[in-house]
Parts: structure tokens; sequence; C-alpha cells
């Protein structure tokens, strides 16, 4: 995959240094002041990730930071390694993209193929080496892999939860409407459905049965006030 630069970014960014090279010039009053309210504007734009900061923009980022008094970002953990902070953006972008991949195919048989982009990040923070996840990365990361045609896509369902697509998956209407539900916290309940939808029992026991084989939806035997079902790609990680 190829690293391709975002036009807007590097414009916001070349508006960052320009606005350093000012500063520079200017008079020490106030000038530690001005330099941490500079660090924070920036921050709030572009994260504290140095990874994904173009290499002229780390070091300018890093020079800022210690002319404002504040600690060097010296490392950053990745690929289970601590490396110096400032590798290469694309190292990272790539690095991202074949994690998601891994565990979109580690989890298929558990998930039917599915997971929501909260349930995506959690697990990267969790289960990876990824110990500083953007959800703007990822979210970039994920238009290449559709776009690239190595995922199938992301929808946003009704509730609002965007779910990316590992497999390709057509969902009916009914079970569009079920998952929709079921990306609120991960679970449903009979009872909860009968009451949420104006069903009869027979056709929500249909649809719950096309998900459990398509090992979207597992059913709880333990649960004994009724029937319900997980979704383990739907669950909401805290």
């Amino acid at each position: 995959m190829t690293d391709r630069k975002d036009p807007e970014e590097e414009a916001a960014y070349k508006k960052f240094a320009d606005k350093l090279k000012v500063k520079e010039l200017k008079g020490e009053g106030g000038r530690i002041k001005e330099l941490r309210k500079m660090v924070r504007e920036f921050e709030e734009e572009f994260g504290k990730d140095i990874n994904l900061m173009p290499a002229e923009m780390q070091i300018k980022y890093q020079k800022l930071r210690k002319e404002a008094g504040l600690p060097k970002i010296s490392k950053v953990e990745v690929s289970g390694v601590e490396k110096p902070g400032l590798i290469d953006k694309s190292e990272y972008i790539t690095k991202l993209a074949n994690t998601i991949l891994k565990l979109g195919v580690e989890r298929k048989n558990t998930t039917g193929g599915i997971l929501t982009i909260s349930e995506l990040v959690y697990l990267l923070k969790t289960e990876t080496p990824f110990k500083v996840v953007r959800i703007k990365a990822v979210a970039k990361v994920l238009k290449k892999l559709e776009k690239e045609g190595l995922i199938a896509g992301i929808k946003k369902l009704d509730s609002g939860v965007k779910l990316v697509e590992f497999v390709p998956i057509s969902f009916s209407k009914d079970q569009s409407k079920i998952i929709a539900l079921a990306s609120r916290n991960g679970e449903l309940s009979l009872e909860e459905v009968l009451k949420r939808l104006n069903w009869s029992q027979e056709r929500i026991l249909r649809v719950l049965e096309v998900l459990e084989k398509s090992n979207i939806a597992q059913k709880d035997p333990r649960y004994s006030a009724g029937q319900k079902w997980y979704f383990p790609g739907l669950i909401k990680s805290k």
C-alpha cells in the first residue's frame, strides 16, 4: 500500500510551520505562555501521535515542546517494539492496515466478518502492540482498504453505529433491523425485540436463526429468563 499525502493536511501543517517561524522572531515577553498555547492548538488539530505527522513537522513539534518547557515525546510502541517516535508515517499506516486485516480474519468465525469501528479500535488498543490508536487514522486506513477491495465496506446502521464488513454481506431489511438493535450493547433478548419491533415471535426467531448460521449472533444457553443472543462483532467495549 502506498501512503498518499493529503493536500489539506499538508497545507495545515505548512500553516502551522509558518506560524512557528513568526513566533521564533518575536521577543521573549510571554514567549513560554504563547508557545504552550501553540502546543495546545496543534494537538487539538492534529492530535499527539507524532507517528502520523510528516517527518519535518515531527521535528518542529518536538522543538516547540522543548522550548515551551514540555517533555519530549521520544518513543512510541509499534509492532511490539519500542522505536523512536520519528518513524515513517507510511510504515505506521501500513502496519495499522495489516493489523486491521489480521483482526478481521482471526475473528471471522466468531463475528461473521463484521466489527463496529469502536470495537475495532478497542481491539487494536488491547490485543495488538498499538498502544496509541487514533480513530482518524483508523478511518483513513479503512477507506483505503475498502477502495483496494481488501474489505467489503463500511456500513452505517440505523442506530448510527458504523460497521466494518470484512467479508461481503448482504443483509435483508429484517436482518439489518435486528443488527441495528443489537449494536446498542452487543446483545438482544427475544423479549426486547418483541417489545421494540411489531413482529411475530416466529419472524424474529427466523431472522436470528439465519444470523446464528452466519456466526454473527450466538445464542446464550445459560440465559434462563427467556432467549438471548450475543453479537461478538457488536459488543460495546469500554
